[in-house]
């Protein structure tokens, strides 16, 4: 059976009557989005897919609403768990899929919940709520914890709050699913860390700034009694960072084989592409994409090409990019050279407020 990729794109219901989940069918060979569905979201503002790609989750109004994933794409509706506290803007899973994290914003609160064999939304198992000021009297008065993210060997949660420019490092209990300080990434005043990643061999964790508009690498090694995170690298990731308080890091990902780092600026308008080493971590900028569109609030990737989508909230848009690192080209004076670019690929998607985008690959 031929593989089949279908797009998930979660978009804000108080406009137009839209339904909040769009579904696409999508060209892995040229990039193209076909809409074949919309289910009822309301204001669908992340979305994360399990590791086995058998259910889909939705931050929504309400909590947290999980789908089955059917054979042709489509989704099923299981339920939907509250959070008991204000919407959540960030929501992951861990690998064996039992637990999921959501990051509240508003409320400064990490909350984890249990999921079910059938892929429901179980009860909550902990509660974090991170106390204190920040170092500014406006967006950093107060708590405000924008991810909240497992380590790949299941024993740690990081908590990222961009209003106390600090990452927490919690012990998780996978028995219990309970959350217990263990240590601290202090970082910049007024830095305002917003998202983070681990590369897939579990060796790199990627941090993104949203108000200085950096991305830091670190290593992380889990050898010992305690988690070690070590700063090895940093890059900006927009055009002019000497002007980045008109700017706001948004989103970030790594693509399907792992050698480029992506980071979305809102403001800027672009998306910084960055070389991996992977054997180091270290990070080398190749090129800085305008998307055409504003607000590029997140970045959707094909799970086997180098197609980027630019998720562009105020502009209702989402572009398609294709990738084309180290390529050989002929310069005005007929000399060869090579260049990294990116080629726009087809018009501009029409889609009501998008908040986020995520793909899957059916192989059933």
């Amino acid at each position: 059976m031929a593989a089949k990729y279908i797009a998930y794109v979660g978009s804000d219901t108080n406009v137009h009557g839209n339904k909040g989940l769009s579904i696409y069918e999508v060209d892995n060979e040229k990039g193209n989005l076909k809409k074949i569905s919309e289910v009822d979201a309301n204001n669908a503002s992340y979305l994360k897919i399990s590791a086995d790609g058998r259910f889909l989750y939705v931050v929504v109004d309400e909590g947290v609403s999980a789908f089955k994933i059917l054979d042709d794409g489509n989704l099923e509706f299981i339920n939907t768990g509250s959070i008991r506290g204000m919407r959540g803007c960030y929501l992951d899973v861990d690998k064996e899929n039992k637990y999921m994290f959501v990051a509240g914003m508003y409320d400064g609160k990490a909350t984890v919940l249990r999921i079910n064999e059938d892929g429901s939304v179980g009860e909550i198992t902990d509660n974090f709520f991170n106390k204190g000021l920040g170092s500014v009297a406006e967006t950093n008065k107060s708590p405000h914890i924008t991810c909240v993210k497992p380590t790949p060997d299941g024993n740690y949660v990081c908590v990222i709050d961009a209003g106390m420019d600090q990452i927490k490092i919690m012990d998780f209990d996978r028995q219990l699913g309970r959350m217990h300080m263990r240590d601290m990434i202090h970082c910049e005043q007024e830095s305002g860390p917003r998202k983070m990643l681990f590369d897939k061999t579990g060796r790199f964790m990627y941090v993104l700034f949203g108000k200085s508009s950096i991305v830091k690498a670190y290593s992380y090694d889990c050898s010992g009694a305690s988690p070690v995170f070590r700063q090895i690298d940093y890059e900006s990731t927009a055009r002019i960072i000497e002007d980045s308080k008109n700017n706001t890091a948004l989103a970030m990902r790594i693509n399907h084989n792992g050698a480029y780092l992506l980071c979305s600026n809102g403001g800027d308008n672009t998306v910084g592409v960055f070389e991996r080493n992977e054997e180091t971590g270290k990070l080398n900028r190749l090129c800085v994409l305008p998307i055409s569109g504003s607000y590029p609030i997140d970045i959707g990737m094909l799970p086997d090409s180098n197609f980027i989508f630019s998720v562009n909230n105020e502009e209702e848009t989402i572009t398609l990019f294709g990738l084309h690192p180290h390529t050989t080209i002929i310069d005005k004076r007929g000399n060869e050279v090579e260049k990294s670019y990116f080629s726009m690929s087809c018009n501009p998607i029409k889609v009501t407020k998008p908040n986020c985008m995520r793909i899957v690959k059916l192989e059933r």
